[in-house]
């Protein structure tokens, strides 16, 4: 058996979440092939678009154990990386490991979700953003407990 046949390239049909992503592809002739693997490296998970592109490999040369690459999809590309660079792209929103800093961009709005937040401006002096509820005097939601702070006063040096 050649490498030529053992390695083709399809397109998403359909994705499904499970331990693993499944997908629903055709492939070059247009053939079905159901509950595809898709492999994505360590810590990735990506449920693909219909549409989207990916390479199909047979697993010891058996057609009815093919495994898919990658799954891309040209609309969500990053455009203007330079060399080194490293993009992450769903519609309006990304991710952009620059050479000179991460820009991180999203039309509506960036939730992070964690108990304790911490930054150096520096690289010397870390600030913690609080997030905890707390007494205020002079400041009551009704029992004298305010919100967690969301403005430059609930910023604190640790």
């Amino acid at each position: 058996m050649s490498l030529a046949t053992l390695i083709t390239r399809g397109k998403v049909m359909l994705a499904r979440m499970a331990a693993r992503t499944l997908l629903q592809v055709t492939g070059l002739d247009n053939e079905t092939f159901n509950n595809v693997e898709l492999l994505l490296p360590p810590g990735y998970v990506a449920s693909p678009l219909a549409g989207a592109d990916v390479i199909l490999l047979q697993t010891n040369g058996l057609r009815s154990h093919l495994v898919a690459l990658c799954g891309d999809n040209t609309a969500d590309t990053v455009a203007n990386l330079a060399p080194g660079e490293v993009g992450l792209a769903r519609g309006p929103r990304s991710i952009i490991l620059r050479v000179n800093g991460i820009v991180l961009t999203d039309p509506q709005k960036i939730v992070l979700q964690t108990p304790e937040l911490y930054w150096s401006p520096d690289g010397q002096t870390m600030h913690k953003l609080a997030t905890d509820t707390h007494t205020h005097p002079g400041v009551q939601t009704g029992a004298g407990v305010t919100q967690a702070p969301n403005a430059s006063s609930g910023m604190v040096s640790g």
